[in-house]
């Protein structure tokens, strides 16, 4: 249930860099803990 999260939290992240940018890191270390967590 938790990389369900993860990916609601990808997809919030998206929506909200069209409307404001943000800090790219933020982004990519979301994705790299979502992908630890299906490696997993």
């Amino acid at each position: 249930m938790a990389h369900f999260s993860a990916m609601g939290a990808i997809l919030a992240e998206r929506r909200s860099r069209n409307m404001f940018p943000r800090p790219l890191h933020i982004a990519s270390s979301i994705h790299e803990s979502d992908d630890a967590n299906l490696a997993e």
